[in-house]
């Protein structure tokens, strides 16, 4: 029931965000996607709830943090719970070992883009 529940306004939620430019956060979760996809050799349907919960982390973050003027330590709690509830939500669709490992690779995506 509540797989339906989410899926149904994550259905929303795309229909609204296509409706618009796509934006950093979209491009970010389609890349981040497509690596970790490809490095786990997902299937299309886990694929696409990886997509939409990393979009919804990324949306999520950067509204909390942009145009709010918070310190280092204020962002580091943003990031810190937006893991959190990642990882919450990840673990409806993934066991433990395949979300330390998307954690993993996410890391592997920020330490290369930093370079």
């Amino acid at each position: 029931m509540k797989k339906v529940i989410l899926f149904i306004l994550l259905a929303g939620f795309l229909t609204t965000a296509n409706a618009q430019k796509k934006s950093y956060q979209e491009k970010k979760a389609k890349e981040n996607t497509t690596y970790i996809a490809d490095k786990m050799e997902l299937n299309k349907k886990d694929s696409n709830f990886l997509h939409e919960v990393l979009l919804e982390k990324y949306t999520s973050v950067s509204s909390q943090i942009k145009g709010n003027d918070l310190s280092k330590e204020e962002k580091k709690a943003v990031y810190k719970a937006s893991y959190s509830v990642t990882s919450k939500k990840l673990a409806a669709q993934f066991s433990k070992d395949e979300i330390k490992e998307i954690f993993s690779l996410l890391k592997e995506i920020n330490a290369n883009s930093k370079k």
